[in-house]
């Protein structure tokens, strides 16, 4: 077990993380409302994400890629920088 954690209470002066993964719906500003629930104490607390979701500005350093003869449902492993 963690020295950060044990029987489930972080310890005091401990700094943890929440990841989670959000997918937008459009290419513009987004509200997101969330809820971080811990039921064991009936804790609640309400929080908004806001973010710009844009596209992503990819530039290779080629002007195409030849994949060749690829069936379908199959991955062709390509690098490319």
């Amino acid at each position: 077990m963690s020295e950060k954690l044990r029987g489930g209470i972080f310890l005091t002066h401990t700094v943890c993380q929440m990841a989670f993964i959000f997918t937008s719906s459009g290419d513009a500003l987004v509200e997101s409302f969330w809820d971080l629930v811990i039921p064991g104490n009936d804790i609640v607390v309400p929080f908004m994400l806001v973010a710009h979701v844009s596209e992503p500005d990819v530039v290779l350093d080629q002007s195409h890629i030849n994949l060749g003869t690829v069936l379908l449902g199959k991955n062709l492993p390509t690098i490319s920088y």
